[in-house]
Order: structure tokens, then sequence, then C-alpha cells
């Protein structure tokens, strides 16, 4: 679990922090892209986010890396990694993400706009399937609760969401494969498609 809050750390250490994290991150899913689709390890990747996020500051390795990542995307995982690095707890230093990946960051405008005060939270992961591919986690801020699935597979699945969520809850839904953010309140499981990311958003 992560929780950084503002008083803790001046914004200077806090933005050197976030960098480091920022590249961890992208080595790691440099790395998953390379593996061919049936071989892609969310254990590893939920592994890397917790270790990035839950070690002490001085515990993040300052291990660099200074080119963008070579490994060409598809739509699909451009939508994905969008709406996966803007979910992450890292303010200003998603751009580094963004341009390690050569992502575009109006293709998700509205969530940019949504989400853009959540610098600061907890991150927490709650679920890993490695057989269906699927990993969750979740940020936790002062203004909102940002839950986050991950669908490595080619099959739609139920989005894993943590114990206790209750049902008929006023929620915000983003999938990347939609490119959308609509509001609603739930009636029973949601869904997440092949090879997408979907964040639920209570506020």
């Amino acid at each position: 679990m992560f929780t950084e809050k503002a008083d803790t750390q001046s914004d200077a250490q806090t933005s050197a922090l976030n960098e480091k994290r920022a590249r961890l991150i992208s080595q790691a899913v440099c790395n998953l892209l390379k593996e061919k689709d049936e071989k892609r390890s969310v254990s590893m990747l939920a592994n890397v986010f917790s270790d990035v996020f839950s070690s002490e500051p001085s515990q993040v390795a300052s291990k660099q890396q200074d080119s963008q990542c070579k490994q060409p995307l598809d739509e699909r995982e451009i939508a994905l990694l969008t709406t996966l690095f803007l979910t992450l707890p890292l303010d200003k230093e998603n751009a580094l993400l963004f341009h390690n990946f050569s992502l575009q960051k109006n293709t998700a405008l509205k969530l940019t706009e949504t989400l853009k005060s959540d610098a600061a939270g907890t991150f927490s992961v709650y679920h890993v399937d490695e057989i269906k591919q699927l990993l969750a986690f979740s940020v936790i801020t002062e203004k909102r609760r940002i839950y986050t699935a991950v669908n490595l597979s080619y099959d739609t699945h139920e989005m894993p969401l943590p114990l206790g969520f209750m049902a008929s809850t006023k929620v915000k839904l983003w999938k990347s494969d939609a490119g959308e953010l609509s509001e609603f309140v739930t009636q029973g499981p949601l869904s997440i498609a092949a090879f997408s990311t979907a964040l639920v958003i209570l506020e």
C-alpha cells in the first residue's frame, strides 16, 4: 500500500520520487509488451506496482530508462495504457509514461479532466488472476475512490471489485475500449472487455 500526502515531502522530493516510479513502471511495461500475448504476466505487473508504491522513498530504485519504449503499440494497447497510466498517483510524472510510450494525452482528455487532482493517495492491488490475466487495484484520495481493472486476455470477464463494494452504487465508469465516461447506478456485476482497462470512480 502506498500513501503519500503533500505535507510529508517537499514538492521537489515528491516529483523526484515519482519520476523514479514512472521510470520503473515504464521498464516493467516495456518488458511485458515484449512477451507474446499468452505469456504476459499480470502478477509481474502487480508486483512492480506494489514494490514501487509500497517502498519507502529511499528504497525505490534509481534505475534509469533514457529512451522511449521501442515496442510498437496497436490501438488497443495505446487505449489500455493511456487509461492505466492516467490512474496511477504520479502527478505530472504521468507525462513521462506518455512520452516513453508515445501516447497522446488528448486520447483521454475527458478522463484527464476527471482525475487531474489525484496526485496523492493510497494505492493497493486487490486482485490478481493469472489464469484470466486480470489485475485490479485501487487509488483512494481525499476526493474519490478509483478501482482500476486491467484485462490482458482475449476474453470478456466480470470486472473484479473489492470486498464490500455495494450494489446499487452511483459510479462513473470509463472503459478504454469505449473511450468515454458514463455515470449510472450499478444494478449488477460490471464487465471488462478483452485487452482493455476499466475504471470505476466513486466520488
